[in-house]
């Protein structure tokens, strides 16, 4: 929840204030150019783009605990397979489609469509 935004004039730089004591700071390139006195943001901008590499996660999928009790991989929990991240897990895709044609052999075919 946020209590006030206020864009910089002429430029992709928002401020945003909310219930933390700091303030905010967000740039984004597609709403205007950076200040003068913040023209790193560009330079630092146009690498990102010039470095575009594969996402690590590209054959992983994202499931949550619940999904993986639906799965029957809750044993699984801990072990290599899965890599934690925020409130769920990522596994190898494979694995994954595995699982659930196991599961429900018509549901993949369905999800693919």
């Amino acid at each position: 929840e946020f209590t006030d935004l206020c864009l910089y004039k002429q430029s992709g730089l928002l401020f945003l204030a909310n219930e933390q004591p700091k303030m905010q700071t967000f740039y984004i390139p597609s709403i205007g150019p950076a200040p003068k006195w913040a023209s790193f943001l560009d330079s630092l901008t146009e690498e990102l783009e010039e470095s575009r590499t594969a996402t690590i996660y590209d054959d992983y999928k994202f499931v949550t605990k619940e999904e993986l009790y639906e799965l029957g991989l809750d044993h699984l929990i801990g072990s290599a397979l899965l890599r934690a991240h925020m409130h769920g897990f990522y596994m190898d895709i494979r694995l994954y489609r595995k699982a659930l044609s196991a599961k429900a052999p018509n549901k993949l075919e369905t999800m693919k469509k």
